[in-house]
């Protein structure tokens, strides 16, 4: 309860930004960001010196309250969106719908499923005697790697 009264009061109600702002002047940006800073440094002091079991229960209580606040921040957000005129949508990415009368692997937004398979590339190295090849892309082929350290030339193997 401890860490949640901090919170309210630190955090949220901001009193260093109020003694430094006068009637007359609003408080800027810096003063409230400086101000917060100190606030969270003070309540995750008062936090540590918390036991285990203490903190866990503080902990349990702000996600409690930080679930709710957000809620009824999302169901304000909502309301000022409804009498705008705007509609609410689902969280998340939006997934691209197929047009209709288009092909079936052609998406929305004009990009379409890649069809079948690479193109298979032609060799650019290859061992006579036993028959392995690499395209030269890509690592370097386990077997031409082991010749290249026991001291051969990999242009030996360049298919011409």
């Amino acid at each position: 309860m401890y860490v949640l009264r901090l919170m309210r009061q630190f955090a949220f109600g901001n009193p260093i930004s109020r003694v430094v702002a006068t009637p007359r002047s609003s408080p800027t940006h810096e003063v409230i960001a400086v101000a917060r800073q100190v606030a969270v440094r003070s309540i995750i002091n008062s936090f540590g010196k918390l036991s285990f079991e203490h903190q866990a229960v503080a902990l349990d209580q702000l996600k409690a309250h930080h679930e709710q606040s957000r809620s009824e921040k999302i169901a304000e957000l909502k309301l000022h969106m409804a009498e705008l005129g705007h509609q609410a949508r689902k969280v998340g990415r939006p997934q691209a719908k197929i047009k209709v009368g288009s092909s079936p692997l052609k998406k929305a937004n004009g990009l379409s499923k890649r069809r079948g398979k690479r193109s298979v590339v032609k060799p650019k190295y290859r061992d006579a005697k036993t028959g392995n090849t690499w395209s030269g892309r890509g690592r370097m082929a386990s077997w031409l790697k082991a010749k290249q350290k026991a001291g051969e030339k990999i242009e030996k193997y360049l298919v011409a």
